[in-house]
């Protein structure tokens, strides 16, 4: 594993998971506006790219114990690590707490990586570039209730290509842990096909994945889909009803291990508290295993910048999720945690 150490502090702002998801939805023409802002954020700011993989964190060694010793939140979301996370993001501890996984942006290569902390003797060393990761765009991690499964996305190339190119669009890989480590990542095939682009995978203790993505061979807005996990192919592709998928567009997606229930980024909702910026959204399975109207939980969660990237904690307690501005320079910008019991309020309430 490759570790180089980079200061955070100070370093531009960017959510990769953020652009790319609002650029996929306003190419087809839904907002001409809005792909001039993006591309000039993009131009500002960078997008992932291809280069040299650098790895930031904070300072090795200061971190101990459980959430790297931070301070646990109340019902005001607070930011994680304070500025030390600013472009790290769509991050997912392990069951035992003990490792620490996110998407690390480097501003100065365009490289976009996905990258491990590990606590050993209570102590959290500094990050590394996964195993599974590669020299291409990976991002978007989701984790397996054992520990011993990720699914991610990248644009790495499919195996055997000849040309060794990336591919157009990032497309769902899954690595397996033995007692050897991680196993080299292949690529997610459903029902056969391998050109299903999904985005911010959620795997649950039913052996469904979840995802988000467009209409198959479509473009548009992306709604909730999920898959069976097979042996050797993921099967039954399955889009979740109407109720859980609004006629807008799902982003950023967790759902809950036990399959209870689901926090999703919408964006182009005429309810979003920042207008067409993404808010963060809550939908309940029910006993007849149908979904619930998400709500918008509003403030202090939402805001009128851009919240994605949500991920409830193994044990339960804390909500992580991210905060964009659209401005590099804004404090405000960040990853951000809550205690998890804020989602209580939203839970329907049994007759």
């Amino acid at each position: 594993m490759r570790t180089v150490d980079v200061p955070l502090r100070g370093d531009i702002v960017i959510s990769w998971s953020f652009l790319a998801t609002r650029m996929e939805e306003t190419v087809s023409g839904r907002n001409p506006v809005r792909i001039l802002s993006i591309l000039l954020a993009v131009a500002l700011l960078g997008a992932c790219g291809n280069g040299d993989r650098t790895v930031g964190s904070p300072d090795a060694g200061l971190l101990k114990g459980p959430y790297m010793g931070q301070p646990s939140p109340g019902m005001t979301p607070i930011k994680f690590l304070g500025d030390d996370l600013d472009h790290n993001f769509c991050s997912v501890f392990s069951p035992e707490g003990d490792e620490f996984y996110f998407t690390h942006y480097d501003p100065e290569s365009g490289a976009c990586s996905i990258e491990v902390m590990t606590m050993k003797s209570d102590i959290w060393g500094p990050p590394e570039v996964a195993p599974f990761s590669s020299d291409f765009i990976d991002n978007d991690i989701g984790m397996s209730a054992d520990g011993d499964r990720v699914v991610f996305r990248s644009n790495r190339p499919l195996p055997g290509s000849d040309s060794g190119e990336k591919r157009d669009g990032l497309y769902l890989w899954t690595s397996v842990r033995s007692d050897s480590g991680w196993s080299d990542p292949e690529v997610v095939s459903i029902d056969g096909r391998t050109d299903i682009p999904g985005g911010y995978p959620a795997l649950t203790d039913e052996g469904f994945i979840y995802f988000t993505a467009n209409e198959p061979g479509e473009s548009g807005p992306k709604d909730i889909y999920r898959s069976r996990i097979g042996e050797a192919d993921f099967e039954m592709l399955e889009k979740l009803g109407d109720a859980a998928n609004s006629p807008y567009g799902e982003g950023d997606l967790f759902v809950a291990h036990d399959g209870s229930f689901l926090i999703v980024s919408c964006y182009d909702h005429p309810e979003n508290i920042g207008g067409d910026s993404l808010d963060l959204w809550v939908s309940f399975r029910t006993g007849d295993n149908s979904w619930t109207v998400p709500v918008n939980p509003g403030p202090p969660i939402n805001t009128e910048f851009g919240e994605n990237c949500p991920m409830v904690s193994p044990d339960g307690r804390f909500l992580f999720f991210n905060r964009y501005t659209g401005e590099e320079d804004r404090d405000e910008n960040g990853t951000y945690w809550v205690d998890a019991r804020i989602l209580d309020r939203y839970r329907p309430k049994e007759n």
